[in-house]
This record gives C-alpha cells, sequence and structure tokens, in this order.
C-alpha cells in the first residue's frame, strides 16, 4: 500500500481542483439550461462543432509543447530550481505565443475550408474568421497554465478555472437571448478573452526570477521538448480529430438536432462528469513524471492514485446512473431524453475508463513517444469505426454503447502494455476495491434497466448508493483518517 503521505496529497489535490470542477459544473448546468431553451438542440450542436473545430486547430499549432513542458517544469519544481524554472517559464510562454499567432493566422487562411468540413457549406466562414482569435488566446491560456500545473500551484488554476466559468456565464446568456444562435460567436470569444485575463494575471503570482533569453537558447531549449512534444500533438490531433470526424459525420447523416443530442450526452459524460478525472490530470502528471525514472514509485503512485479514483467516482457513478432522467431535465429539457440510454451505457465505459486513464498517464510520464503514437493511431482507429458502426446500428444509443466498448478495449491494452513496460501486477488492495465497486455498480445499472421509476426504484437505487457511499468512506478513512481531519477542521 502506498504511504499514507501519498493519498493525503491525492485526495486534497482532488478536493481543491474536484470542488472547482463541481462549481464549474454547476455553472454549466444554468448555462446549458439556458442554451437549451434559448436555441435548442441545433444551438447545441453549432456550439460543438465550432468548439471542437478551433480546439483541433489549436492542438495541431501548439506542437504538443504545452503537455511536454509539464514534466519538465515538474522535475525542475521537484529540484526546487527556480532559476532553471523562471528559464523554462519564460521558454514555454514564448514559444506558445509566437505559435498562437500562427494558428491566428492558419484560421483566417483556411476558414472556409473548415466551414466546408464542418458544414458543408461556406456559410460559417466568417465565423471561424472571428473565432481564430480564440485559437490564439487558448493557445496562450495552455502555456500559461503548464507553469501553473508544473509547480503545482493548483489554487491559482482551480480559481482561474472558478472566475472563468462564473464570468462565462454571465456575459453568455444575454448574447443567447439577445441574438439567439448568431451570439454564439461572440460568446464564445469574449470566454476566451476572460480566461486569457485571468490566467495572466495569476501567472504572476508564481515565483520566478529575471532570466534574459535570446533566440539561439530559445530555439535550443524547445528543441529539447519537442520530440515528445509532437508525438503529443499526433496523439491529441488524431483524438481531435476523431472527435471531430463524429460530429461532421453526424452533422451530415443525421443534421444538427443529431450532433446536439449528441453534444449534449458527450458533455454530460465527458465534462460534468469529468471532474474527477481532471483534477487526477492535473496533480498525477507531475507527480508521476516526478519518479518516472524510478518503476517501483511509478508503480506505486499509479496503484494510489486507481485506488483513491475508483473510492471517489463509483458512488457518483452509481448516482449518476440512478438519476439520469432527472438529470437531463435539469441540464437541458425534455427535448433530450432520447439521451437516456446513451447516458446509461457511457457510465460503463467511465467505470473502466478510470482504470485505463490511470495506467496511461505512465506513458505520458515516461515519454515514450513511439509507444505513444502508435498506442493513438489503434485507439482512435478503433473507436471512431466502431462509433460510426454502432450508430448505424443503434442510433445515439449505439454512441452510448461504443462509448462502453471503447474503454473496455482501451484498458485491456494498456494493461498489458503496462505490464511489459514497468512489469505492472494487480494488488489485492485494487481487486479488492474493483471488485466490490462492480457489483454495486452493475446492481445500479440492473435497477435502471429493468425497474420502472417508482418507489421499489427509489429504495433499492437509495440502497445501492447509501452502501457504494460508505464503502468509499470507510476505505478513504482508513488511507487518509479524512473523517478525523473534518472533524477537527
Amino acid at each position: 500500500m502506498a504511504s499514507n503521505k501519498s493519498y493525503i496529497s491525492i485526495v486534497k489535490s482532488t478536493g481543491i481542483l474536484g470542488g472547482v470542477q463541481l462549481f464549474t459544473i454547476l455553472v454549466s448546468i444554468i448555462k446549458n439550461k439556458f442554451v437549451a431553451i434559448l436555441l435548442g438542440p441545433e444551438g447545441i450542436g453549432l456550439i460543438g462543432v465550432l468548439s471542437s473545430t478551433t480546439e483541433l486547430v489549436k492542438n495541431l499549432i501548439t506542437l504538443g509543447l504545452p503537455q511536454s513542458a509539464i514534466r519538465n517544469i515538474a522535475e525542475l519544481h521537484t529540484q526546487n530550481n527556480i532559476q532553471a524554472i523562471s528559464k523554462s517559464a519564460k521558454i514555454v510562454k514564448s514559444v506558445i505565443s509566437f505559435l498562437g499567432l500562427v494558428g491566428l493566422l492558419l484560421t483566417i487562411i483556411i476558414a472556409p475550408v473548415l466551414s466546408y468540413l464542418s458544414f458543408g457549406n461556406l456559410e460559417y466562414t466568417s465565423s471561424f474568421i472571428l473565432l481564430s482569435i480564440t485559437v490564439l488566446l487558448t493557445a496562450i491560456v495552455a502555456g500559461q497554465n503548464v507553469i501553473l500545473q508544473g509547480t503545482r500551484r493548483y489554487v491559482y488554476l482551480a480559481k482561474s478555472a472558478l472566475f472563468g466559468s462564473l464570468c462565462g456565464l454571465i456575459l453568455s446568456i444575454p448574447l443567447y437571448y439577445a441574438f439567439g444562435t448568431n451570439g454564439i460567436v461572440p460568446s464564445l470569444i469574449i470566454s476566451s478573452v476572460v480566461l486569457y485575463l485571468l490566467s495572466s494575471y495569476y501567472i504572476r503570482k508564481v515565483e520566478t526570477v529575471e532570466v534574459s533569453l535570446n533566440v539561439k537558447e530559445v530555439i535550443k531549449d524547445a528543441k529539447t521538448m519537442l520530440p515528445f512534444g509532437l508525438s503529443m500533438l499526433v496523439s491529441s490531433y488524431i483524438t481531435i480529430l476523431a472527435s471531430y470526424i463524429i460530429r461532421a459525420y453526424l452533422s451530415w447523416t443525421g443534421g444538427l438536432n443529431e450532433v446536439g443530442l449528441f453534444q449534449a450526452g458527450f458533455a454530460i459524460v465527458e465534462v460534468y462528469f469529468g471532474m474527477i478525472f481532471t483534477a487526477m490530470g492535473t496533480d498525477y502528471y507531475p507527480r508521476l513524471s516526478g519518479v518516472s525514472n524510478d518503476d517501483s514509485k511509478v508503480l506505486e503512485e499509479a496503484n494510489s492514485q486507481i485506488e483513491i479514483a475508483y473510492l471517489m467516482i463509483v458512488p457518483l457513478l452509481i448516482a449518476f446512473v440512478l438519476c439520469s432522467s432527472l438529470g437531463i431535465q435539469l441540464l437541458y429539457s425534455d427535448g433530450f431524453l432520447a439521451i437516456e440510454n446513451y447516458l446509461a451505457w457511457a457510465s460503463i465505459g467511465i467505470f473502466f475508463k478510470v482504470f485505463s486513464s490511470s495506467l496511461g498517464y505512465i506513458l505520458f510520464a515516461k515519454q515514450k513517444s513511439k509507444l505513444f503514437i502508435t498506442t493513438a493511431i489503434i485507439f482512435n482507429t478503433f473507436f471512431l469505426l466502431n462509433n460510426i458502426i454502432s450508430y448505424n446500428c443503434w442510433g445515439i444509443t449505439g454512441l452510448g454503447i461504443s462509448y462502453a466498448t471503447n474503454f473496455v478495449f482501451h484498458l485491456i491494452v494498456l494493461f498489458f502494455m503496462m505490464r511489459k513496460l514497468v512489469a505492472y501486477k494487480l494488488t489485492s488492495n485494487i481487486l479488492k476495491i474493483v471488485s466490490v465497486s462492480a457489483i454495486l455498480f452493475v446492481a445500479s445499472l440492473l435497477i435502471f434497466f429493468y425497474l420502472d421509476f417508482g418507489i421499489l426504484y427509489l429504495v433499492l437505487g437509495s440502497f445501492v448508493f447509501f452502501l457504494s457511499l460508505v464503502y468509499s468512506v470507510r476505505e478513504l478513512d482508513n488511507r487518509t483518517n479524512i473523517l478525523k481531519r473534518l472533524i477537527r477542521k
């Protein structure tokens, strides 16, 4: 079992970042409720296509450097080398800002192509030209967040995300109300400006010293981050491209209404339910990077992360399954109830994703470039084909089924890969936690699929959720004394 200190660190960082994610989710609930009412599925679909397209361009032009730089800064932070951190931070900001300008110009130039590929017409060319500013600003924000994440300034990251989501809500809803779908592009631009201003404010709070650099030094140091950065770029680009293709495919074959339904379901699973994964990645990757040369410590960090992640996420997952129809009506409207079965099936994917994501970060930390690209190609090819085939067979529900089978496949491949790479073995603690969690989770799925909503549904569902909550709290307390800490505070 990992040290008590390690477990406490995971719970503490997850608590901070997860708490902010929870607040962000609440803000998103309010925002998407307004969007669903004011714009409907078509508006949500339009937001999804525009956002994913600009994200695709941003990830292309940043060359994967933000993800690669986190490892370098995390290692320097572990050594407490402020001079080296300051130099690396300045290089990251300089390079990413330059690449962001390249992205702005590229988006303007290829705007007609983006419009045609996304919608089958040139109607949205001007929208993509205007959104070029978001490519620049989100690239700069990504570079600045690398520094905050690598130096573990999680409170600053949390505050930036918290205030950004709140400002986005306050500024976006009036635009949607006044201009309908015409307010989408201004809303996306304003949100990116707010995030840039907040990120720029908090990055100045990181302790650094003044360093002087010339162009040759910047290029030389950037080259050291480039090999793995490019592999991250290829992986990220393939993932976003696969996501873009499935949305474009739905747009062409089913229309924006189908895209809107898929976007709504995907947002609930990946965004609303992703607060644990976001917190996990933000803290877990730098921790893993700091011990990446010691396989025994890598295994310790990975196993402790898997344990805590299951204990924190399974009660939420069970509540998510049992309350999905109520959640859809709260988040959106009755017009989105068609995604109810999609969510139930996708929740199975989340259960397996808890394990596979924890293993996947080992590839990041060890910077296995070729292996990383190979797995990205295999996974995303499987995901894309699986999504298209499942959609053609079972519609929107089929996309939920494919989400589940995607992550079963993901876990199987990564498990055997990690056995060879770091001699990974399942511990008795993980086997016990996963087994108990699986039994309780399957019970919630049986209740959802085979019982009508009523007294029996509520009684049995509440019983299963209560059991999962008690089990998780007890196991967390055994590792962190969390109850004693909370009582003392």
